[in-house]
């Protein structure tokens, strides 16, 4: 994932030990009571390190030092927790372990440093060794080639599809033993403190396979200062409120005395597969078919009503002149320059759009959900996460160690700032005050969690994701019309089950269904080795 892109933990140890006091009352005589109460109460201020961690306490904008585990408020007579991991914090001293990554400029400046400050403090003495990657495709490619070779890193950053196909090597440990640990774990309020669509992304059949580390959004960007001029002071909600917007932009743009731009406004179109599968809930619809007992079922089933009702919804504002479809990655000018009401990106696009619409003069713009028929509008979010690969229990626990400290609030807060991500925490919020001032739309994209829908999490995506967006493509072509579109949501069917099922099983090479006197549509061609993330969130 160019444009893209962590930041913890303190804990403190106390252990009482007020049965000595008892003792101490025993043997003294009431005369000598005060003193002996006093000089048990020493004792008990210079106790045994407790093995049982807490949540931290956030109260500054500090780095924590790396000290033992303990718990927070356990009452005086409670028994301490016992780890069902079976090592000693003394069996961590000295590990090394490796940390791949695929973050570039302030991103893998930000996690260099953060991974500094774990091996000066962490009182084990483990040496975490970062290693950058330009990017995930060329991180995957290492990582199966250290497979192969019998070396893999320690802890990396994955998609959960990426984290699937390494699991089916039997190289991944599933996190679900760390996680819940009594000593070593996350607490359970601090794993409630995680945003739920960002933290149940990782988990496949009931199985932890990583942590969320780097999480965004596919969004749309408007500008709230044209629409006003247009009559609109409220944003779209709905599929309706965004057509009639939409038009009125492009027959503005039609109507002015500038011809430069006659055939622009409206929606600038996006063929990016996050913006398809934006659509694509905002329509009510998703990518895959209830789960059937038949293995060899394909999981994928894209020609539904839902899908084709939002491609018909599409198209039809295509033909109306209210989409420009511009072959046009990153479209931030255009955007600034009212060559497009509307505008889809990423999150971590935000940074790149304020600069641009500086440089254009200055509207006032906002990001949005995709508007919904029925009023439930929709983000479709993505990003890596944590993994950790099998190897000996020290260095994986040194692993789960590392990836702990990194999701810490005043630490992952840090990455956020670097990269323009969504915190994956609530309580990072408070470490981002000043942030939310300096980037207001981004505070808005902060509000939008909650209509958070997350990519299908299957091995195969990886690449039937490609296809979605070859497919919505074809829909922007000047030579695609409606009566194909059953055709081609077959097509992208038979070419889904073909990457889940292998082409013997898929039936891929069956005729498809053409509609009667339609134009077979373009073939949808797989990309042999596209971007791992959608649009700029790619590191």
């Amino acid at each position: 994932m160019a444009k893209t892109a962590m930041k913890h933990f303190r804990m403190t140890d106390r252990r009482v030990v007020l049965a000595r006091a008892g003792r101490c009352v025993q043997i003294l005589a009431c005369v000598w009571m005060i003193c002996s109460l006093a000089a048990c109460a020493q004792k008990v201020s210079s106790g045994e390190t407790a093995r049982t961690p807490s949540p931290a306490t956030e109260t500054a904008r500090t780095t924590p030092s790396m000290v033992a585990p303990s718990p927070t408020d356990v009452p005086t007579e409670a028994t301490p927790p016992v780890s069902q991991i079976d090592l000693q914090p003394e069996d961590l001293r000295g590990v090394i372990i490796r940390f791949w990554h695929p973050w570039s400029g302030a991103a893998s400046e930000t996690v260099r440093a953060l991974v500094e400050e774990f091996n000066l403090n962490n009182e084990w003495k483990i040496t975490a060794v970062p290693v950058a990657y330009a990017g995930l495709d060329r991180l995957e490619e290492a990582v199966n080639q250290a497979l192969q070779n019998g070396e893999p890193p320690d802890l990396v950053v994955g998609y959960v599809q990426q984290a699937l196909a390494w699991d089916a090597q039997r190289a991944l440990i599933g996190l679900d033993a760390y996680v819940e640990d009594n000593y070593w774990g996350i607490p359970a309020d601090q794993r409630e403190d995680f945003y739920p669509i960002f933290w149940e992304q990782d988990i496949v059949q009931g199985r932890r396979l990583g942590v969320p580390v780097q999480r965004s959004a596919q969004v749309l960007f408007y500008n709230r200062s044209w629409a006003q001029e247009l009559g609109y002071h409220m944003p779209p909600v709905t599929s309706q409120q965004f057509e009639d917007q939409a038009c009125a932009a492009a027959q503005a743009n039609q109507r002015d005395e500038t011809p430069d731009n006659d055939g622009s406004g409206g929606w600038i179109a996006s063929n990016n597969y996050a913006a398809a599968l934006g659509w694509i809930y905002a329509f009510g619809g998703d990518v895959l078919q209830p789960t059937t007992s038949e293995a060899d079922e394909s999981v994928y089933r894209f020609n539904n009503p839902e899908i084709s009702d939002a491609f018909t919804f599409l198209r039809e504002l295509f033909n109306a002149g209210c989409i420009w479809a511009p072959e046009i990655p990153y479209p931030e000018a255009e955007f600034a320059n009212r060559l497009g009401l509307f505008s889809s990106g990423s999150v971590m696009d935000i940074p790149y759009m304020e600069r641009a619409m500086q440089r254009a003069g200055g509207d006032q713009w906002t990001v949005l959900a995709y508007p919904s028929p029925a009023v439930k509008p929709v983000i479709a979010s993505y990003g890596s996460s944590l993994s950790i690969f099998a190897s000996s229990p020290q260095r994986q626990l040194a692993a789960w160690v590392l990836l702990r400290w990194l999701i810490e609030p005043p630490h992952h807060a840090r990455f956020v700032e670097a990269t323009g991500s969504f915190p994956v925490r609530k309580a990072e919020l408070v470490y981002l005050e000043d942030y939310r001032h300096r980037h207001p739309q981004w505070a808005a994209a902060l509000e939008l969690i909650p209509y958070a829908r997350s990519e299908p999490a299957i091995q195969s995506w990886s690449k039937v994701r490609w296809a979605l967006g070859d497919a919505f493509t074809q829909l922007f072509r000047s030579y695609f019309s409606l009566e194909q579109l059953p055709a081609m949501l077959n097509y992208l069917d038979l070419t889904a089950s073909e990457l889940y099922l292998g082409a013997e099983k898929s039936g891929v090479f069956a005729t498809p269904t053409i509609t009667e006197g339609a134009t077979p549509p373009a073939t949808v061609p797989v990309a042999p080795s596209p971007p791992a993330s959608p649009g700029a969130a790619t590191p």
